[in-house]
């Protein structure tokens, strides 16, 4: 037991990078980054609590305040089961750190134990930005008992073991599918974007019901069919013990399936994935000159969609921005009174701020240093510029969102019919975000670099510099939106906002390129791993 603490211990150092922060020469540089960490965690359990009192306030205009707790348990329990569904193979079943495990001397139990309670720890971390803001809300809305301040902690506990269950499974069953693995990864990205997709087709449906009284019989409907186990939480938390019993075995029974799974088949599945794949229909031929530029494109245009987290937490940004914009446009009957109150000049404004804050979540920068791994050597000794490594590595992100940007604004324009200016600044605002994101995810990427991952996860979603990124995006988004509303209150037309606001965006964007430009390149150059 104490070999299995002690590795959980070092996975949480390596995961969080605690060791740099009490490092003297690195303590001033560490003491910021962690600021700058927790400032975004902050930011994130703030638009939480934001989101659970919209649905909290809008749940009790309607004499439904009982939903507020299956809502925010049931958007927890997605959110836990599509953060390990991407995840879990790689982390568990094909280990980089396998060969590395297997030498030490401790037991394969041991370093399975170990990796499941780092999966729940890393879970229960995340689920805590949901879960916090929906029990607080509720008890604002709700008269509570002394029962459900009683099963609050062990809600907590047990709310993500059924999904890390599930998605682990899948994983599991995933790696005996008999294709080649680059083969696997496209149908991991299709399969994870398709679970989103239902996931938003339910909202669409929801938004679709004429009769507002009749929306919030359809949202319990939906979120009983989409996480049964989470109403069953609900209603116990409320006072049905039975219900609360039935949970519990909901959630247990299949999480020990899942951890005697793992440790059936953890030496077999992490060897089976060491062996290596071989092209019998090679055919040596004559190769191709390709320039600089356009070799290094196609290099990380390789690395992006050989990667099925790096895809799928990175094209959901772009993918989320259509997605606001189809839900607006299905809702816009629902939406009448609200325009007629504001003006139907506002529409564009909200699809801009709503392009501005998908386009501000995520880039593929933020990532594309520490993606390379123990081969960055390699594009270290290439006899390229940095600049064109840099700039291969921003075009990666523009070619995965700016076709979306375009459809965004094609969808604008023929669904409702905004004018030839709207749609102008419709592409140039959101443009002018995407590529401050794309400078300033590179540059905190440069800052923070990380190549001692044993899975993609670690730097796709889990490494300081993605979390940084994330924090300088929201800064951004809250400069553009302070300045919109601004200047909207001051002269009450759209094309000052417009021109105000993309001033705005270009500033942030020529200093984040003067930052990636100068120090950054320099950053690069003493990047050792």
């Amino acid at each position: 037991m104490r070999n299995s603490w002690l590795l959980l211990k070092v996975n949480i150092i390596n995961t969080f990078k605690l060791n740099k922060i009490f490092k003297r020469k690195e303590n001033r540089t560490s003491v910021f980054m962690s600021f700058l960490v927790i400032i975004g965690y902050i930011s994130i359990a703030a638009v939480a609590f934001l989101y659970m009192f919209m649905f909290g306030e809008l749940y009790s205009q309607n004499g439904v305040p009982n939903l507020i707790l299956i809502t925010g348990i049931s958007i927890g329990f997605i959110f836990v089961l599509l953060m390990t569904i991407t995840t879990a193979n790689s982390y568990l079943f094909r280990s980089r750190d396998f060969d590395l495990l297997m030498a030490l001397p401790v037991s394969s139990a041991t370093v399975i134990f170990s990796k499941i309670v780092h999966l729940l720890l890393i879970n229960y971390f995340m689920f805590l930005l949901i879960y916090l803001p929906t029990v607080v809300v509720y008890q604002i809305y709700n008269q509570t008992t002394p029962l459900f301040w009683l099963l609050v902690i062990p809600t907590f506990l047990l709310i993500p073991l059924l999904p890390i269950a599930v998605s682990g499974l899948l994983s599991f069953l995933f790696g005996f599918i008999p294709l080649k693995q680059k083969y696997k990864t496209i149908l991991t990205i299709i399969l994870s974007l398709f679970l989103v997709f239902i996931i938003f087709w339910s909202q669409l449906q929801i938004s679709n019901v004429e009769n507002p009284e009749a929306i919030f019989g359809t949202v319990g409907g939906y979120l009983t069919k989409i996480n049964y186990p989470g109403l069953l939480a609900a209603e116990g938390m409320e006072g049905n013990i039975l219900k609360y019993l039935l949970f519990v075995v909901i959630s247990i029974i299949p999480f020990i399936g899942f951890v005697y799974i793992v440790a059936a088949n953890y030496l077999k599945s992490n060897s089976r994935s060491r062996r290596s794949e071989t092209n019998k229909k090679f055919v040596l031929t004559e190769s191709e000159s390709k320039g600089q530029a356009r070799a290094l494109i196609i290099k990380e245009l390789r690395r992006y969609f050989s990667s099925s987290i790096y895809v799928v937490n990175t094209i959901m940004s772009p993918v989320i921005s259509l997605i606001f914009l189809i839900l607006l446009i299905m809702s816009k009957n629902q939406l009448a009174k609200f325009f007629e109150v504001l003006g139907y000049d506002v529409l564009p404004l909200i699809f801009i701020i709503l392009l501005i804050f998908s386009l501000s979540l995520t880039s593929t920068t933020c990532s594309s240093i520490s993606i390379e791994g123990k081969q960055f050597w390699i594009l270290k000794s290439l006899p390229c510029q940095t600049g064109h490594i840099f700039f291969a590595k921003i075009l990666v992100n523009l070619i995965i969102t700016i076709p979306v940007l375009i459809i965004d604004v094609i969808v604008a324009q023929v669904a409702l019919h905004i004018t030839i200016v709207d749609a102008l600044f419709l592409f140039i605002i959101p443009l002018l975000v995407l590529l401050y994101t794309s400078f300033i995810g590179l540059y905190s990427n440069l800052l923070l670099p990380r190549f001692d991952y044993e899975n993609d996860t670690k730097v796709v979603k889990q490494s300081l510099s993605t979390l940084v990124a994330m924090v300088f995006g929201f800064f951004g988004f809250a400069i553009l939106i302070g300045v919109g509303y601004v200047s909207y209150r001051v002269f009450e037309t759209n094309l000052p906002v417009y021109l105000l606001t993309s001033l705005t965006a270009l500033v942030l964007m020529i200093i984040s390129f003067l930052l990636l430009r100068f120090h950054g390149t320099k950053l690069y150059q003493k990047i050792h791993p």
